[in-house]
């Protein structure tokens, strides 16, 4: 059996066409779904992508795991689901274009092997580029070069692991970033949504900006899918896609200046947590649409329970979800909940979500200086800068708790905190749980392991890039 655990990083869900994106975004995954079991529902534990991965892998919500600043790594002494794998007779592969998914930061254990894409000399010589010649959320660049590796990349590395391994159990982990910044197209001929020669600029209109962003992000998503029917294709010739155990997912959503905000890291809005998590089982033994609640860190018990691996890790927190794809039952998690805190110096989001409302709170001792060091780049050009201060200061000093009834008002516009006390002190009460279990399982980690260690160079050239260093 061939599990394929494939993260598409910072891919909201409604932007793929399976997820009622009006434009045909994503053909190759919308097949997929439609044979198998699509969830409507899911959400990340955190809006940026270390912390995402992370939860995926351990099953755990962040202040567990404590992969929660640019700092930290994952904790050695948490079981993961490769380790829990590999133990199980299955031999663990890592594919990663990201940097902040890497050995580095203490992703590689229980992998047999992990490629660091961005170390690789043939995708370094290959896919080089000037950060000046290309869109990004930042309104400067830096004159150094990095190598953002592709999804074709990524088929290229995979496919030869394949065949050697075929006829065993194979866990592969694959971490792709065609959806993130900086917003380029990855291939012109395959760009359907914008002109492959356009350029952006922050002094254009900020509607026509916008449009032009989200247009090339819907190319980076089709240029992904196209790779990802390659990935299909080569399973259907090795006779191993009927087998395989094929999950979909991503570490994140994506803002495109709903709410004031662009980019993720930030605020746990419906456009930065709610991710595509798509399931194709073996022998595509389920189907269907699932409407219920579910999260990231039922990713991991999921693929244990199939297996038939008996859950001896305290530590996992997710449900398998096996009871929702055999239709035994609708709904299984009566809430989702997230983290968020890139620095110590910039605000916390947290986040529970139900069925029928969110509550946010955010946290920061330094509101106005966390603003000022994320924004800095863009107040020393836009002439709008002030407005965007002024917005952000409401959203983060007026609105530090902020609920939301998301039948009635689902782009969370209208805070009802004020008018819907007692809903919003039940969230809190089960958030106030949720840090107490979350608190007691922390404890049981060794301590002094959280902090990185020095990253490489090209790790750190290409974070840079993809603007989570300075």
């Amino acid at each position: 059996m061939v599990i394929i655990l494939y993260v598409l990083d910072a891919l909201r869900a409604d932007y793929l066409s399976c997820y009622g994106h009006k434009n045909k975004t994503s053909p190759n995954i919308d097949k997929i779904a439609e044979e198998n079991v699509i969830f409507k529902n899911a959400f990340s534990q955190s809006t940026w992508t270390r912390t995402s991965g992370a939860s995926i892998l351990s099953s755990t919500y962040p202040s567990v795991h404590k992969v929660i600043t640019l700092k930290d790594t994952f904790p050695s002494s948490l079981p993961s689901l490769q380790e829990e794998l590999k133990k199980n007779g299955f031999r663990t592969i890592a594919i990663s274009s990201m940097g902040n998914i890497s050995p580095d930061f203490g992703f590689g254990k229980g992998f047999d092997h992990f490629v660091e894409l961005y170390k690789e000399k043939k995708v370094m010589s290959k896919r080089k580029i000037l950060q000046t010649k290309h869109v990004s959320w930042q309104n400067y660049f830096k004159s150094e070069s990095v190598a953002i590796a592709t999804a074709e990349d990524i088929n290229k590395f995979l496919f030869p692991f394949l065949e050697k391994y075929k006829g065993e159990n194979l866990f592969v982990f694959i971490w792709s970033i065609d959806t993130h910044a900086p917003f380029f197209h990855r291939e012109p001929k395959l760009a359907k949504f914008s002109s492959p020669s356009s350029k952006i600029f922050w002094n254009n209109g900020r509607k026509k900006r916008i449009r032009r962003l989200k247009n090339i992000y819907q190319d980076m998503l089709y240029y992904n899918d196209y790779y990802l029917g390659k990935l299909r294709e080569r399973l259907e010739e090795l006779n191993l896609y009927d087998d395989s155990f094929l999950i979909i997912t991503s570490d994140h959503g994506e803002s495109f200046g709903e709410h004031y905000l662009y980019g993720h890291g930030k605020v746990p809005y419906e456009e930065e947590i709610r991710v595509p998590l798509i399931m194709k089982f073996p022998g595509s033994k389920f189907q269907g649409s699932v409407e219920g609640l579910v999260q990231h860190i039922d990713i991991y018990p999921t693929i244990l329970d199939y297996l038939k691996i008996e859950k001896d890790n305290h530590f996992i927190q997710g449900k398998s979800l096996l009871p929702l794809v055999s239709k035994k039952e609708k709904r299984l998690n009566q809430f989702v909940f997230s983290e968020t805190q890139l620095d110590k110096d910039r605000p916390k989001y947290i986040s529970l979500r139900t069925e029928n409302y969110k509550y946010i709170r955010i946290k920061c001792k330094l509101m106005l200086a966390g603003y000022i060091k994320l924004r800095m780049p863009v107040l020393r050009t836009l002439r709008r800068s002030l407005k965007n201060l002024i917005n952000y200061i409401k959203y983060l000093f007026i609105n530090d708790q902020m609920l939301f009834s998301l039948k009635n008002d689902n782009q969370e516009k209208n805070n009802i905190i004020r008018k819907e006390k007692e809903i919003a002190e039940q969230l809190k009460s089960q958030i106030r749980a949720i840090y107490k279990e979350n608190e007691r399982k922390s404890l049981s980690l060794r301590k002094g392991e959280r902090r990185r260690r020095k990253i490489d160079k090209e790790i750190e050239n290409q974070l840079k890039v993809l603007g989570y260093l300075d």
